[in-house]
């Protein structure tokens, strides 16, 4: 909305970003912004060439290109700087702003061992979530220049987005952002562990690729002859067999990504004792499955 202030306005983004393909179509519902997709690679690039090509050319019977947005990171991986730099050339070439939604920023500095500031800079705004790798219990920020802050609390405010005594979610941010490297870099350690300890574990179910492992996100393969939703719903369920197993309660809680994904995010809450855990609960559950114990079972 701050960036695209007349209803109807477009903007540019991937095809498997986040702003497109949850929130309800807010940009849309909300904002009155046309979004306009190019096709994400894995790595969460896009090509430059096609999306210079979807800017809009000054007709009456057309939208009016405004923006281009980029999500960092993607799928857990860091865009690299040479994208965002090539993204910020083209913008500059036809008087577009850039806005990163940035949620994991901070995982994405640290992934590539840069300061925040280096990846910023080919930005006009930039959004991040103090409750995703920061370990906050709540919160997100905006960052861009005054004019844009002005337009986005009027924003905030018409949207019910205002928030009143906050100064104590604020200040579990700020300790959030004072322990970000420290923390961040144990997050990417114990997300490699679980992949290593997937691989380890040589089941034909699921496999991960450990290159694509570059933050605090495991994005697990799962093969032909299993619903990904029910392998996440035996994560989270407790048998009183695998608590004798274990010594504990072991509840994994997985996202479904898609029907041959599944997403694991490691927080600053989960140790590397735990992540030693949760392969082993992963073994009990493939075995689960190889035993046909009554999970669910695509045929």
């Amino acid at each position: 909305m701050s960036h695209c202030p007349g209803r109807g306005e477009e903007v540019i983004l991937g095809d498997q970003s986040h702003i497109f393909i949850w929130e309800q179509g807010g940009i849309s519902q909300l904002a009155g912004v046309h979004p306009r997709t190019v096709k994400n690679k894995d790595d969460g690039t896009f090509d430059i060439e096609e999306a210079e090509s979807k800017i809009r050319s000054d007709d009456v019977h057309l939208t009016v290109t405004r923006l281009i947005c980029v999500e960092n990171t993607f799928g857990g991986k860091p865009l690299p700087l040479q994208f965002l730099k090539d993204v910020r050339k083209v913008a500059d070439k036809h008087n577009l702003s850039v806005h990163m939604d940035g949620a994991r920023l901070m995982n994405a500095a640290v992934a590539m061992d840069t300061a925040p500031q280096n990846i910023c800079q080919y930005a006009d705004s930039i959004s991040m979530c103090f409750s995703k790798g920061l370990g906050a219990p709540v919160g997100s920020i905006i960052a861009g220049s005054k004019a844009f802050i002005d337009r986005s609390l009027r924003h905030r405010k018409v949207l019910g987005g205002g928030m009143r005594q906050a100064g104590i979610l604020a200040a579990a941010a700020l300790l959030g952002l004072d322990r970000a490297t420290e923390k961040i870099k144990m997050d990417h350690d114990n997300a490699k562990r679980l992949a290593q300890g997937i691989l380890d574990i040589k089941n034909d179910h699921l496999s991960v690729c450990l290159e694509d492992v570059l933050s605090n996100m495991v994005m697990i393969k799962v093969n032909k002859g299993i619903n990904p939703m029910s392998i996440c719903q035996a994560m989270a369920r407790v048998t009183e067999e695998e608590e004798t197993k274990l010594g504990c309660i072991v509840n994994l809680k997985m996202f479904p990504g898609s029907k041959t994904t599944i997403r694991a995010v490691v927080h600053q809450n989960i140790s590397k004792s735990d992540i030693g855990l949760a392969i082993k609960k992963i073994q009990i559950v493939l075995d689960s499955f190889d035993d046909g114990k009554g999970y669910s079972v695509e045929e």
